[in-house]
């Protein structure tokens, strides 16, 4: 199955009548303080319960395990928020990761790329066409399959340098799917509107 990838813009968030499980508010509610972030957690939510919805599955049996990974018996999913973007991507195969990021600024580049890069990683950065957009991609990368083994961004994950994933640039962001196994493709949604190529 291919793996779908829902972004949606952050300046598009709308109140919805929409009621998530209680289970999922109490989640979104205990996790973030911070109102904005707090809603654009409910946001991100009820438009996964709803597309959930569309391919059978009953959102009410979402649940988070001991580590807080979003999980649900028959699908796999993941979610994440960046400074403009919020969205989750969903296959029916396997475990996946996701992670939305802004493309790191310059000024941080050189320091992340010493905190995060393996060896490898920072000889390919020092090359790099790119090295803001290689950096981004591979902290994606990380964050991504820290969501994917369901622990976060442990060592495991920063020492990760050979993940199987595909990307997408939508303009100053980065979107990245990390997969335990090949993916058959990636179909990808900016504000439900099927999204072919990069922005």
């Amino acid at each position: 199955m291919k793996t779908e990838v829902y972004i949606f813009s952050i300046a598009k968030i709308f109140s919805s009548a929409y009621s998530l499980p209680k289970s999922i508010q109490k989640h979104c509610d205990d996790s973030y303080h911070i109102e904005e972030k707090k809603k654009i957690s409910v946001a991100n939510y009820t438009n996964l319960c709803k597309i959930l919805a569309k391919k059978g599955h009953n959102p009410e049996n979402l649940y988070f395990d001991s580590y807080g990974k979003p999980k649900m018996s028959g699908v796999f999913f993941s979610v994440s928020h960046s400074k403009y973007y919020y969205g989750f991507a969903i296959s029916s195969s396997d475990e996946i990761g996701f992670d939305l990021e802004e493309i790191v600024p310059e000024s941080r580049v050189q320091g992340l790329a010493k905190t995060i890069l393996t060896t490898k990683e920072k000889k390919e950065f020092e090359r790099a066409k790119d090295p803001q957009l290689y950096l981004t991609e591979k902290w994606c990368v990380k964050e991504g399959f820290g969501k994917l083994i369901g622990r976060g961004l442990v060592q495991d994950a920063i020492n990760k340098d050979d993940a199987k994933y595909k990307s997408i640039k939508i303009d100053n962001s980065l979107a990245v799917v990390v997969f335990n196994v090949r993916s058959e493709g990636v179909s990808y949604f900016l504000d439900g509107e099927p999204l072919n190529g990069k922005r």
